[in-house]
């Protein structure tokens, strides 16, 4: 089983993220395979969903264009399953609890974890059992007690972003991802993940 490199050598760890489906799903697999070959360590893979509005309008666009493109969950869900035989790094699964996108029936988190892939909505919701629309990473971090808190929220992004204020985006998606990373590690310890 793949596992985040909570040990590494590294200080920092290098986490990316994509919205599979943008801007195709092959396209999703080439740019997953040189984010591996450039050094990433744990990767984001987003099943896009029509109202992502606290990641910002780049992230809206990508998600938007990937849904008019006809990307639907279980091709998302086939692709992630090619990206993580593939490449020998972990990968956490995106899917919005906010709109309802509900975990699929087989068990992702358990079904794929041998591939190195795991879904931080389904073990947070214990496979799907607790309703999380509104919930934000934010809330979850407080919610467990963890240290780390967003900077800002998604309309803020989007103010920045039109008055081009890239500082203040860059420190917002610093904070989601070590959000991220905390409620990952939280998760592998509390869940056993």
């Amino acid at each position: 089983m793949k596992t985040l490199p909570l040990s590494s050598d590294k200080e920092i760890l290098l986490m990316t993220h994509i919205v599979l489906g943008h801007p195709s799903l092959e396209d999703s697999y080439s740019i997953a395979e040189e984010m591996v070959h450039a050094g990433v360590d744990i990767m984001e893979l987003q099943i896009p969903f029509s109202e992502p509005t606290a990641d910002g309008p780049v992230i809206v666009r990508a998600n938007q264009n990937a849904l008019d493109n006809g990307t639907k969950v279980r091709d998302c869900l086939k692709m992630a399953g090619k990206i993580a035989y593939t490449f020998d790094i972990p990968f956490l699964i995106g899917r919005s609890a906010a709109t309802g996108v509900k975990a699929p029936k087989f068990n992702l988190a358990r079904f794929r974890r041998d591939l190195g892939i795991i879904d931080l909505m389904e073990v947070l919701s214990f496979d799907g059992e607790f309703d999380l629309t509104g919930w934000s990473l934010g809330y979850y971090c407080e919610y467990f007690g963890l240290p780390t808190e967003p900077y800002g929220s998604g309309e803020d992004v989007a103010e920045w972003h039109k008055n081009g204020e890239w500082g203040e985006i860059k420190k917002h998606l610093e904070a989601d991802v070590l959000m991220t990373r905390d409620l990952y590690q939280f998760c592998a310890t509390a869940f056993g993940i």
